[in-house]
């Protein structure tokens, strides 16, 4: 029966986080109602205590810690309000609630042993003394007995010839788990990016970002992402688009020697960058007059994302409005078709919203 736990570690913590506990930790406590109260709304710690859910001292104490793991942020003034992470995880929950109450869903992650019992008896029917000798890893008899009288009372499993299974609601409890589960480990995963991601993008896949690859600039490795850029400036892309909003001549240039060669695609710049790029009188980058099949197009207005998308068999996704001021940028990078997907879509959705760069003027931003 052995099963191993989800764990992943916060880069931002570095902490070594049992997604298991965690939702037990989180379920149906005074932290989730700190989230929850930051759902409408940025608050102060003082005006989460008007709203007669927990002191201040304790908003306070819940808003560090989920400060620290990138759910919440805050302003120099005290006011905090959720991050993408935090309005992906307090989303999830609020959806498995619909299926498991917070005080069933407490029952069902305090053991560790009981999701991977879940899951033996979804594989197939088996009498406790067979679960208990299943392999090195099993609990004992008495507890696997526990367990599945905690199964029957919530209607969980059924014993049919002396054999235990799971019943409808038991297939359901434990899918609904799995989500929530895999929601709760990629955020924490991929912390630092969900952390500076708009908390308007929350609608991205989280389920398939499973083989995503993270990469965060810091000042420790304050070239990493760039790096990262620069080794997916290929000369066999057949199709590149990009929208971005970050000054870099380093990689500008990389680009511009593709572009001259005839790689096939487009580029959209927000009014931030547009504008900066005339500040430093680089704005023959944003002339398309020499590439041959390469368009640059402008947004009015500024944004604090980035998307690379190379043949539309992989993306890089790139967040700053955090840490550092948007001085360092968090980068996803996956071929998975559900996140190409998502950023095709949101590359589009901008798109549509962009003119040729012959038609604006940097004054138009201001």
């Amino acid at each position: 029966m052995t099963r191993q736990e989800r764990a992943v570690t916060n880069p931002l913590t570095d902490e070594r986080i049992t997604v298991r506990e965690f939702i037990s930790d989180l379920a149906g406590s005074a932290r989730l109602e700190v989230l929850r109260s930051l759902d409408d709304q940025p608050l102060t710690a003082s005006k989460i205590e008007d709203r007669g859910q927990v002191t201040r001292q304790t908003a306070s104490k819940h808003l560090a810690q989920l400060t620290d793991l990138g759910l919440t942020k805050s302003t120099n003034s005290g006011v905090y309000e959720l991050t993408a992470g935090g309005k992906i995880i307090l989303c999830a929950f609020e959806t498995c609630f619909g299926d498991i109450d917070p005080e069933r869903l407490t029952h069902l992650t305090r053991s560790k042993h009981t999701i991977p019992l879940l899951h033996t008896l979804s594989e197939e029917p088996l009498r406790p003394s067979e679960v208990a000798e299943r392999d090195a890893g099993s609990p004992s008899r008495a507890t696997v007995r526990r367990i599945l009288r905690l199964f029957e009372t919530e209607g969980w499993i059924e014993e049919i010839d002396g054999e235990h299974q799971l019943t409808p609601s038991g297939e359901r409890t434990l899918d609904t788990y799995e989500e929530l589960a895999v929601k709760i480990e990629q955020v924490m995963e991929k912390a630092p990016w969900f952390q500076r991601l708009s908390p308007t993008r929350t609608d991205i896949p989280v389920h398939a970002l499973s083989d995503a690859k993270l990469y965060v600039s810091s000042p420790h490795s304050p070239g990493i992402v760039l790096a990262t850029a620069l080794k997916l400036c290929d000369p066999r892309l057949d199709h590149f688009r990009v929208l971005t909003s970050i000054y870099n001549p380093t990689l500008f240039t990389a680009y511009d020697k593709l572009l001259k060669l005839g790689l096939n695609g487009e580029a959209i710049v927000d009014a931030s960058l547009y504008n900066r790029l005339h500040e430093e009188n680089m704005e023959h980058f944003l002339d398309d007059s020499d590439y041959k099949n390469f368009r640059v197009f402008c947004l009015d207005e500024e944004l604090t994302l980035g998307i690379g998308i190379y043949d539309q068999e992989q993306i890089a996704i790139g967040a700053y409005n955090e840490t550092g001021g948007g001085e360092h940028i968090a980068m996803l990078l996956s071929s998975n078709d559900a996140v190409v997907q998502w950023g095709d879509d949101l590359y589009n959705y901008y798109r549509k919203r962009a003119i040729h760069a012959s038609e604006r003027s940097p004054e138009s931003a201001n």
